[in-house]
């Protein structure tokens, strides 16, 4: 190989005459410039045998004219133009004397796509391994490189359509459109095995190029891979740019290609007004014939305002084995099912955040690359997420804002190697990654990792020396170098494992705010964490410290309050036994009244205690029968009652029994039989208050009852009753 490249001068205007090649009978490829009006006459390329490519850089012709390579070597197999900035006319014939060659290339040129083309005409009929027009647009010579738009015609495809190529590459030639039987029209479409129409801006699935596309589907029984990435298009509604044909041709291809599921009729495509928009009907699918040898699919980047279909089926599938549909932007994005075996093994649905394709799709993929798809919406809260890839061996989660992972995350992915997961907000390696036995390299460049804990660390060593190998990327992220950090940066330098930064000079922050390198501080580990030792001896003061005080204060104060204590804990003990006693008790309230208060004892003050609030009462008109026992009954009823209730009213003094009741409540007071005296005073003046209690006011509860029955009377009263439980 020879590359004499960048060696003349643009300046030349007069014709350039090459040096002697002659000598170099074993030169096989040669790439030079191609200047002015060359002069290969006398250069001796008729005595290299074995010349098989030549590449011209910086291409300054302005004619390519019949003659121009005719003096090369007739054995010559592929030529490269590359960088033709000031070609202004070119002649049909400028390769025949080329009767060998396989490859041609032409590349960043200002020159016409029609003038390019016209230069295959030489090879019609003939069979060619690979054609090559890359940013072949005059657009391409101004200062912002913006390409004019070129619409494909019959008569400019007519020499292509006539070669027997097995690749070809037109991309970035701002291509907006063709004609029929133009782009999708060959003479020999069996010879082709690779196409590539990436960096364009047409599209392939509106009017007359369903049926063309159709057609010669079935006839590429020979193609391998279709590229058409890199595809802007600028719809607002894809039925608007339908092109409606009405010929019978159109209404059969429409029958078999469009199809609804649910009624399994064709739509009607037959007038512009009956097109029927996808959203009205509820599933409708299109059936797409694959090339039965199809195996490579690359449609990323694909920007449309449009409505495909609900769900797209894949025909002749079983050889397709690499997908990428990376960052199709559309209005939907349909549904896709295989139709027969799935050997799928490459997928790439990054970018699209609605995919809603089926999980059979991805069964026995082995490389599948999901990045940017907003999947944290669901994988932080789904059992098993990732289960539908159990083959899995190489993922990509890039930049879908996780966080954290559920702990059964990979639980079906035991095959994982390759896992990358840059570009989210991950604080810590996630326990999640633990039962990826087999995994060997983990990308998580780009996080907000500040270290990795003991776990994880011994974790990554152990995968290390059962795989052999492993390789941490951790670019991006910015550590923390401070004492609670410094066996992770020992670890750092010290472990097996391969890192993306082979010196290991990753960002750290300090303590103190300021930002250095890890290697830095590993080189001086001492001097940055000596420090740390006097912390731990300073915590151990501490702790000692808040022991002394934890027991002496406690102990100080026990002996100082000894008396108070122990009277409490008699209090403490005196309520748990009378707790006890409550199971004795009949009765949780003796009721003593007056026949003043009898209305309201019955209508009023019973149904609230015995219905409302569900307490028992010992009423003496209704539960103490009258005889000579009277007195034992009323003693018994108050002895059996937990607590006692004094309605006084003016009358009360009256009571045949009333001033007994009141002896016989403080006897059981005394006795701690009795838990509350309450005395309800209606409306009573103090010259009729019973002259009983002047002795217990101290041990009695009093309420004094309005007389507009306020609210806060029954309070009071539930709470002088309740106080114990409260």
């Amino acid at each position: 190989m020879l590359d004499i490249r960048h060696n003349m001068k643009k300046e030349y205007t007069s014709k350039v005459q090459y040096p002697l090649f002659e000598n170099l009978s074993n030169l096989k490829e040669l790439s030079l410039d191609l200047i002015g009006d060359p002069g290969f006459d006398n250069c001796g390329f008729e005595k290299l045998q074995n010349i098989t490519k030549i590449v011209f850089e910086n291409c300054d012709l302005r004619l390519i004219l019949n003659n121009t390579f005719s003096m090369l070597p007739e054995n010559l197999e592929e030529i490269h133009l590359r960088k033709c900035n000031m070609i202004r006319s070119i002649e049909a014939d400028a390769f025949r004397s080329l009767r060998n060659l396989k490859t041609l290339v032409i590349h960043h040129s200002n020159m016409t796509l029609e003038s390019a083309l016209k230069l295959l005409y030489p090879f019609e009929n003939k069979q060619m391994r690979r054609i090559q027009f890359t940013r072949v647009n005059p657009g391409y010579k101004c200062p912002i490189e913006t390409p004019s738009a070129v619409i494909l015609t019959r008569q400019m495809m007519q020499h292509l359509q006539k070669i027997c190529f097995n690749t070809l590459v037109l991309t970035e030639n701002g291509i907006a459109d063709f004609e029929p039987k133009s782009l999708l029209w060959n003479r020999y479409p069996e010879c082709i095995q690779n196409i590539e129409l990436s960096g364009n801006r047409f599209s392939l699935i509106n009017g007359f190029k369903l049926t063309e596309l159709w057609d010669i589907s079935r006839k590429l029984t020979n193609l391998i891979s279709f590229d058409m990435s890199y595809n802007p298009l600028s719809y607002r509604n894809v039925e608007q740019n339908i092109k409606i044909l009405h010929d019978n041709k159109l209404s059969n291809f429409n029958s078999i290609f469009w199809k609804n599921t649910e009624s399994d009729k064709p739509l009607c495509l037959g007038k512009r007004n009956s097109v029927t928009p996808a959203r009205e009907s509820p599933v409708q699918t299109v059936h797409l014939p694959l090339p039965p040898n199809l195996r490579q699919i690359r449609h990323r980047y694909y920007l449309a305002n449009q409505q495909l279909r609900n769900k797209i089926v894949f025909l002749n599938a079983s050889n397709l084995t690499y997908l990428d549909l990376a960052y199709v932007n559309i209005r939907n994005f349909p549904e896709i099912e295989l139709k027969g075996e799935n050997n799928i093994k490459y997928i790439d649905f990054s970018g699209i955040p609605s995919w809603n394709t089926s999980m059979s799709l991805f069964a026995n993929s082995t490389t599948v690359i999901l990045g940017f798809t907003g999947i944290w919406q669901t994988v932080q809260h789904t059992r098993h997420y990732f289960s539908f890839i159990p083959e899995v061996e190489e993922l990509d989660i890039s930049g879908n804002q996780l966080w954290q992972l559920r702990y059964d995350t990979f639980f079906y992915n035991q095959k994982l190697r390759k896992l990358i997961m840059q570009g989210n907000l991950f604080d810590e390696l996630p326990t999640a990654l633990m039962p990826l036995e087999k995994l060997n390299f983990l990308d998580f460049s780009g996080n907000i990792l500040d270290s990795i804990n003991a776990t994880m660390r011994n974790w990554l060593d152990k995968q290390q020396k059962k795989n052999g190998t492993f390789k941490l990327f951790l670019k991006r992220n910015i550590f923390k170098c401070t004492c609670e950090t410094k066996d992770f940066i020992r670890w750092l330098f010290e472990t097996n494992i391969e890192f993306d930064e082979p010196n290991k000079q990753y960002k750290c922050m300090l303590s103190n705010g300021s930002i250095t390198t890890t290697i830095k501080v590993y080189q001086k580990f001492h001097d940055y964490f000596s420090i740390c030792h006097n912390e731990i001896w300073l915590r151990v003061g501490i702790g000692l410290l808040v022991s002394f005080i934890t027991i002496t204060v406690p102990l100080a104060l026990i002996i100082n309050f000894k008396w108070q204590i122990t009277y409490w804990f008699y209090r403490k003990f005196r309520k748990a036994v009378e707790t006890e006693l409550k199971k004795k008790f009949v009765y949780d309230i003796y009721l003593s009244y007056s026949n003043q208060s009898l209305y309201w004892v019955k209508n009023l003050l019973m149904p609230k205690i015995e219905n409302s609030w569900k307490m028992k009462m010992c009423l003496e008109d209704r539960d103490i029968s009258v005889g000579d026992a009277y007195v034992d009954a009323i003693c018994d009823s108050i002895q059996q009652s937990r607590n006692i209730i004094f309605v006084i009213t003016k009358d009360f003094s009256d009571k045949h029994w009333g001033r007994f009741e009141i002896e016989r409540a403080k006897y059981e007071k005394y006795a701690s039989n009795l838990q509350k005296i309450i005395i309800v005073t209606r409306q009573v003046p103090v010259e009729n208050f019973p002259t009983e209690f002047e002795h217990i006011l101290n041990d009695v509860i009093l309420i004094n009852w309005s007389e507009a029955e306020n609210e806060n009377d029954w309070e009071n009263l539930r709470r002088a009753l309740i106080a114990d439980i409260l």
